[in-house]
């Protein structure tokens, strides 16, 4: 895949672009951060640990959790789409809550 900045672009779209390209940044150092984290805790074990444990006494974080972002924008939006689609498999998604 060519760099964006290798592209034949017209100037002012080619100007927006290298500002964006340069100045921000999708994933940040504290992303990256977190991230690093989550790979540790999976590499040591102390995510299976977690999940086990989470299972064990009934899984309230993880339901906590699922229950807030039902509530989400995106959450609604998706659900919507899916029964748009019309695709079985797809709103068993919906249901499998």
């Amino acid at each position: 895949m060519r760099d964006l900045r290798e592209c034949v672009i017209p100037f002012p779209i080619q100007l927006s672009m290298e500002t964006i390209l340069q100045d921000q940044k999708v994933i940040g150092e504290e992303a990256k951060k977190a991230m690093k984290q989550i790979l540790s805790d999976i590499q040591d074990g102390t995510f299976a640990k977690d999940w086990i444990l989470e299972n064990q006494a009934g899984r309230p974080h993880f339901l906590a959790m699922r229950e807030e972002h039902a509530e989400t924008l995106a959450s609604k939006t998706g659900q919507d789409l899916r029964q748009k689609m019309g695709w079985k498999q797809v709103q068993d998604l919906d249901q499998a809550r």
